[in-house]
């Protein structure tokens, strides 16, 4: 590597490339929420339990004990828009 590719990269803490991956990674989103299909949203945990109706302590179960699948971008989740409606129609009792 030449010392002007050297010089290109800036040295950043952990702190701050995490919030520009979380600042780059919901521009795309945004920019794309309405241009793509449902199935390729992705949400927040905070998102995902607004959608499901439930606190963030019982999502956290299903994701550990392995029934909602979960991204992982750095220390970020993210939840699949499918996957969460899938455990949601789970949930729902067979009538």
């Amino acid at each position: 590597m030449t010392k002007e590719e050297k010089s290109a990269f800036m040295i950043v803490d952990k702190e701050d490339l995490a919030k520009i991956i979380s600042e780059q990674f919901e521009k795309l989103q945004n920019e794309k929420r309405d241009g793509i299909s449902a199935d390729d949203r992705v949400y927040t945990i905070a998102e995902a339990c607004q959608i499901a109706k439930m606190g963030k302590t019982k999502l956290q179960k299903y994701i550990l004990c392995g029934q909602l699948p979960k991204i992982k971008l750095g220390r970020l989740t993210r939840i699949r828009h499918k996957d969460l409606m899938d455990l949601i129609n789970d949930r729902l009792p067979n009538k």
